[in-house]
């Protein structure tokens, strides 16, 4: 194997460092130490812990390739970098040859000879980079961005073409050795179709050519180049059943399983009966999308059909394992390696289901005959060690796990199953010394630290467990067991911060206010004590110690303070959690389950006192930074006493925002800032109905470490590469949409109509990521469902499609309250589109495609003022304000005709036309019969109470580019009251502001609904010969928050009145509210007026 490898060139030899943050493909484009300097000897700042420069670590005894999953931790969504210097004797041409399963970027001289972001795929030499090397040291620095599964790395040098290297031409130096001269660029940079064509550049025959292009693309591990390759190849030549199979394998492995299920449909029903593979790839589909009945079923008929093929056989064997049915997959098994001999991977699963089953002898000989031919396998050493031990055999297991450790010497998991089996042997020094290397192997992982701490405490050595047990921690901060056990056998030392952390004696004072203060007849409990005092570490965690102390004021507090909830992300320990009754005495929690704390015997005048510490992790949004707020109010508690302290590294710099009367203090602690921020006797807040959202009054504080909007902007990139992507299934969408559409607008209706009707809004987070990264375009498409983003995504490629700039827009909802900008951090929760002016249009607009049947040229209502953070897809990112749109766009307008009768019944006829919320509204109960016809009901009650609808029809209710229109015919026996020759009646309202205007004054602002119109016309037909004897005067209210008209118009035996509602804003301040209330309290008398008819 060594000759072998010589032969085909030699291997580079790496400095290896890792790992920093890659979390959803973000750290590809940051900038980490290694690519402004490389120096051996100095450490940085990790994702858990210091990290340096690595060389003497242990790579596969084959190949010689680099197991960085093996190597590094964390190592899901991960950076690690490579470098190597060495020195060359004559300036010449080389190829520097690469394996990767995950996205590159290589740098020789500090020149960027190759990127790229979508390697998905090992494939061995499939990235050659033509490199020029100078006379002396040349310098090579490979970054490698890691997401999920395998993580390895392998490289080497050749010369041009392949061609081995001469000996003692290249020669190993330390890789900080500064390189030879600067500016000499040592090659081009390589590109996709570089890659892809260099296996069929002597190709010609051009439908081949193209369908190779796809294989090289995936044996390059690019899954997106693929993807396109195929898609257009599928394009060209529908008919070929090859293409379609490549499509959908490619799409398959790109987890866009929507298309993938339609293609192996097709592929089943055009072919699957003479393509068997076909059928087995589509049974293998069924059963990773868990439909193993339907996947069981076809492989079965499959066997029954060609029992002479093993593939089905072998797919079988697999959905009776899934499904647990050990016997099932035995007989399978055997019915294979009885058919179809020396089969090793098939000889190694029928062994592992005899031991499973307990055949243990069974499954012993074939292990020792698959090691007769398979000397080094893996499974099979770890299975006879596994018997061995079983047996109590402990010499033969520790010979075997020693052959593992011989073969590979690389895996964690060896040296762990050979330090097992000596430790229960008894052989402690054996043991720990495989322990210890797997401290050598990894020594950023957990693991080996957890297994040295474990013997070490077995064996009574209680200070070294603590040290291995704080070390493993330290790279394991979530483990919460870990911390429990830590903190129990060896309580840390406090640091500075923690003399900040209240003691007994302040929660016996805060206890004692409760006889001293005058309580809030507003308030149903009382917060005594509300403190947090928290450290920041430079990763972005935090230590957090909560101490409140609450004291219950009447029946609704008491049913409050019952239950207690602590947060439910990081480690939680309680520390103090009991009560004080009204008489003193003490009550312990009697109950604490998950991070729910329940108190017995609450009563009115006990109070509770909580205090937990929290260890959280970084903010999971931006990893390495800390962001966290504080309430300084509440609604119906007073607070007595509130203060949040932070101690923070010295040079850490921190953003913030603050509202209220709160003190502020800062200074210098040693290593440490402590800054403080308090508040006392803040007022307490009342809940009124239609107040914003709390966080626009509460006196509150939020802090971020997050040093600008800049950095966010960056991770968000992150998230939305490779979304916009097209595919021809959206091209030819695009086409249809925009087929005789003459102006921008129109083509951007089309889409916002085409989103609304045929893609329905779903979330589907399938990630804990997934609420902020978005679906690809031809995923969103071929599920036709996606959320915010996803449907975001679609509208943007589908404009772009259309010759259109648009860009993807992050937006918080107005009723979750204003965005701070002055702390970047994560504070959105919604996603839409915006449209920057450009050739046909005039001025930029912004569309929300997620809602269901609104108007195509209207926004929904909780986007409209508010802030957007508007990412330039070609680079940088701006905030907007979203306009609130003029009251003229959102209307509804009723036309009525009511006929009087003299028997003072009243037959009428309702013309309802709406555009904006109310239109939306009918548009979606029109799709159901039943709540058509009763929201027709409701309608009509609410404008004639007691009115009994007769009918009514649906004019126009389906389209979202036309206003909703509906008609509804009643009768209203009880609308008129009559009075000896007199009839009377009230004007059907419009409006009902007596709800919204119950308070005589407010403490906050009363939110109304965004800028609207309201319409109403009605004309009364009087009975023959009858007069009207009094009519209410015509009225005209107008304010900067509404304007109110009604008039009345009167001509023989008619009655015609107009009444308009126009709303300005989308709110009344405080301090207007009294004056709006008393022209609304004109209003409401007015409504109450009767028109009075004098019958013949």
């Amino acid at each position: 194997m060594e000759k072998a490898e010589e032969m085909i060139g030699w291997t580079v030899p790496m400095a290896l460092i890792g790992t920093w943050d890659n979390e959803q493909s973000k750290g590809f484009d940051i900038a980490y130490p290694p690519e402004h300097e490389i120096d051996l000897n100095k450490t940085y700042s990790g994702q858990l812990v210091e990290i340096g420069w690595r060389t003497d670590y242990a790579r596969t005894r084959f190949a010689k390739t680099i197991d960085l999953k093996e190597l590094l931790n964390p190592n899901i969504w991960a950076v690690a970098y490579l470098s190597s210097a060495l020195r060359v004797q004559n300036a010449g041409k080389y190829e520097l040859r690469l394996a990767s399963t995950d996205a590159l970027k290589v740098w020789v001289n500090d020149v960027l000879v190759f990127e790229n972001r979508h390697i998905g795929r090992w494939g061995f030499d499939a990235i050659v980079i033509p490199v020029t090397f100078r006379p002396g040291v040349n310098r090579i620095l490979i970054k490698s961005a890691q997401e999920k599964g395998h993580w390895r790395l392998h490289a080497r040098l050749t010369g041009a073409g392949g061609a081995p290297v001469e000996p003692n031409k290249l020669k190993a130096v330390p890789a900080d050795t500064p390189f030879t001269g600067h500016g000499t660029v040592p090659g081009k940079l390589v590109t996709e179709d570089a890659l892809i064509t260099r296996y069929i550049s002597k190709i010609r025959n051009g439908v081949r050519r193209q369908y190779l292009e796809i294989k090289s693309a995936e044996m390059s591990g690019l899954k997106i180049a693929a993807i396109n390759r195929a898609e257009s190849f599928h394009g060209k030549f529908p008919r070929s059943i090859s293409g379609h199979f490549k499509l959908a394998h490619v799409l398959w492995n790109n987890n866009e399983r929507g298309r993938t299920s339609d293609l192996m449909d097709k592929l089943v029903s055009q072919a699957g009966d003479d393509l068997i593979r076909i059928r087995n790839k589509q049974a293998r589909f069924w059963l990773q999308n868990n439909l193993k009945q339907k996947a069981r079923r076809m492989l079965l008929e499959t066997v029954k059909k060609h029992p002479d093929r093993p593939g089905a056989y072998k797919h079988l064997a697999y959905v009776y394992k899934t499904e647990k049915w050990m016997e099932d997959r035995l007989r399978i098994l055997k019915k294979i390696n009885s058919s179809w001999h020396n089969w090793p991977s098939e000889q190694l699963k029928l062994a592992k289901c005899y031991e499973n089953l307990g055949y243990s002898k069974s499954a012993e000989a074939i292990y020792k005959r698959l090691l007769s031919y398979i000397p080094n396998d893996r499974r099979t050493i770890t299975a006879m060690s596994r018997i061995a031990l079983s047996k109590q055999d402990y010499k033969g297991a520790a010979i075997c796990a020693g052959e593992l450790t011989d073969a590979w010497p690389n895996k964690r998991s060896s040296w762990r199953q050979l330090g097992e089996i000596l430790r229960k042997s008894g052989d402690r020094f054996g043991a720990e010394k495989a322990f210890l290397k797997i401290i050598k192997i990894a020594p950023t992982a957990p693991e080996g630290y957890l297994l040295c701490a474990k013997l070490a405490y077995i064996y009574g050595d209680r200070d070294q467990a603590v040290k291995f047990w704080q070390k493993a921690l330290d790279r394991d901060p979530d483990n919460e067991k870990l911390a429990n056990h830590l903190d129990f056998i060896a309580p840390p030392v406090a640091g500075p911060w923690a003399t900040d952390v209240p003691g007994e004696k302040v929660i016996k004072k805060a206890i004692a206010l409760r006889k001293e203060i005058n309580y809030n007849d507003s308030a149903d409990t009382v917060m005594l004590l509300d403190d947090m005092v928290t450290e920041v570490h430079s990763d972005g965690s935090s230590v957090n110690v909560v101490t409140s102390v609450i004291h219950v004021l009447n029946k609704s507090g008491r049913d409050e303070m019952t239950r207690f909830s602590m947060p439910r992300n990081g480690r939680c320990r309680i520390l103090r959690a009991y009560s004080i009754n009204s008489q003193g005495k003490r009550l312990e929690a009697s109950s604490i389950r998950g991070r729910v704390i329940r108190f017995r015997k609450m009563e009115i005048g006990s109070t509770v006192v909580v205090q937990y510490r929290n260890d959280a992790g970084p903010n999971k949004f931006l990893a390495k930074y800390f962001t966290t707020q504080w309430h300084f109010q509440g609604y119906k508690t007073q607070f007595i006493n509130s203060r949040c302290v932070l101690w923070i590294p010295k040079n850490t710099k921190i953003l913030e925002f603050s509202r209220g009367d709160i003190l502020r203090e800062e200074r210098k602690e040693g290593a440490f800032k402590r800054i403080s921020w308090k508040a006392a006797d803040t007022p307490v807040l009342t809940y009124e109905q239609r107040s914003p959202n709390l966080s626009e009054f509460v006196w509150m504080l939020n802090i971020s470490t997050v040093p600008s909007w800049d950095l966010f902007h960056k991770w968000e990139e992150a998230l939305l590469q490779n979304a916009f992507r097209q595919n021809p299934e959206i091209v030819r969408l695009s086409e249809t949409l925009f087929k005789g559409a003459n102006t921008p607008l129109e083509k951007l209706y089309r889409i916002q109509e085409y989103l609304i009707s045929e893609i329905r809004y779903q979330r589907d987070y399938e990630h804990t990521i997934a609420g902020v990264k978005p679906h690809a375009a031809p995923v969103i498409l071929a599920r036709r469902y996606g959320d915010c983003k996803d449907k975001a995504v679609l509208f943007i490629t589908l404009a772009r499609l259309g010759g259109l700039d648009a860009q993807y827009a992050l937006v918080r909802s107005r009723s979750m309250g204003q965005i701070k900008r002055e702390v970047p951090m994560q504070q959105f929760n919604h996603a839409i589109v915006y449209i920057p002016a450009q050739s046909g249009l005039e001025n930029g607009r912004f569309f929300d495609p997620t809602v269901d049947t609104l108007d195509v040229d209207l926004l929904r209502s909780d986007n409209q003022g508010t802030w957007a953070f508007v990412l330039d897809l070609r680079g940088g990112y701006k905030w907007r304000r979203i306009p609130f749109q003029s009251p003229e766009k959102d209307y509804v307008k009723k036309k009525i005709t009511m006929n009087l009768l003299k028997n003072g019944n009243c037959l009428a006829e309702i013309l309802i036309t709406a555009k904006g919320r109310i239109g939306a509204v009918i548009r979606r109960a029109a799709r159901n019969r039943e709540k058509i016809t009763q929201l027709m009901q409701r309608i009509a009650n609410q404008l004639v109470p007691g009115a009994k609808m007769k009918d009514w029809r649906i004019i126009e209710a389906t389209a979202v580019t036309k206003p909703a229109s509906i008609i509804i015919q009643i009768e209203a026996p009880t609308f008129m009251r009559c009075e000896k020759n007199e009839l009377r009646f009230k004007i059907p309202k419009n409006w009902f502001p007596s709800y919204l205007f119950s308070l005589a004054k407010r403490k906050h602002s009363l939110m109304m609904d965004v800028p609207n119109t309201r319409e109403m016309e009605v004309e009364f037909i009087l009975p023959e010969g009858a007069k009207f004897k009094r009519i209410p005067k015509s009225k005209k209210i107008t304010s900067d928050n509404l304007s109110f008209e009604r008039s009345f118009i009167k001509t023989k035996g008619c009655l015609k009145v107009k009444e308009t509602l126009i709303g300005f804003c989308e709110r009344i301040s405080a301090r207007d509210y009294p004056a709006v209330r008393n022209e609304i309290d004109k209003i409401v008398q007015q409504q109450e007026e009767e028109v009075v008819v004098t019958l013949p």
